[in-house]
């Protein structure tokens, strides 16, 4: 049943839609099916031996695998074949119109799994596709942010380095900012990403901030300083930006 290790195709747009319709663990059963089977059909799945078989390796029960697969059904990405016995595992980019305004726009976007994963560790790696994206637009898509000067060291009309605040990140995820900071533990564990606080030392406070209004962050004061944190530095190892 298990194959080692393995790239698989997903797409940022339908983890959105998990995420907010809150079927992410749904996704992430789907993508580890999708490892184990790689012919995208699970034969016999009718069968309750089947379902065991499967709940066992996914650490669920029976009853909360139906559920998952369920949500697949639900959408799109799941149906049962030959009178109900089998279950296909449907392509994504076969469905992905109905999350894109109809149109199905191919864009990879890969998914690293092992031997080792669980449904908790592939909605990690599923909330950090949705981190790479958010990182890849700050350093290359918005032109108005890459060609100002940066607060923290890039300079005009270079590749600025994403940080994110994790209220930001809790806005991605669909979570408060306590959870993403959570989420962003565990990629850390997983190896899939290094952070660094970003924070300047600006001056002794004299109780006023009108010399610093143009900056964008969290302004505290520490030993009698103000200081101006901007925001988590994001270094994805595993998804390069």
């Amino acid at each position: 049943m298990f194959k080692g290790n393995k790239k698989l195709q997903t797409d940022e747009m339908l983890i959105d839609h998990a995420i907010y319709g809150n079927w992410l663990k749904a996704l992430a059963l789907y993508h580890g099916l999708k490892y184990t089977f790689s012919n995208s059909m699970i034969y016999t799945y009718s069968k309750a031996r089947k379902k065991q078989e499967l709940a066992d390796r996914w650490g669920i029960t029976v009853h909360y695998l139906t559920v998952l697969v369920r949500q697949l059904k639900k959408n799109g990405l799941a149906e049962k074949t030959n009178s109900g016995r089998d279950l296909l595992l449907r392509s994504i980019y076969k469905i992905k119109p109905r999350f894109n305004d109809g149109k199905n726009v191919k864009h990879r976007c890969t998914l690293h799994l092992d031997d080792q994963d669980t449904l908790e560790t592939i909605k990690i790696k599923l909330y950090a596709k949705m981190l790479e994206k958010a990182a890849r637009q700050m350093v290359w898509e918005n032109p108005a942010e890459r060609n100002r000067d940066s607060a923290h060291g890039s300079e005009r009309g270079e590749p600025r380095e994403p940080v994110l605040s994790y209220q930001r990140m809790g806005e991605i995820f669909g979570c408060s900012k306590t959870q993403a900071w959570n989420i962003v533990q565990r990629m850390k564990k997983l190896g899939i990403i290094k952070t660094e606080n970003k924070k300047q030392k600006l001056r002794q406070f004299s109780g006023y901030l009108e010399n610093h209004r143009d900056l964008i962050g969290y302004f505290f004061v520490f030993s009698g300083w103000l200081w101006v944190h901007y925001g988590t530095a994001l270094n994805l190892l595993q998804y390069p930006v």
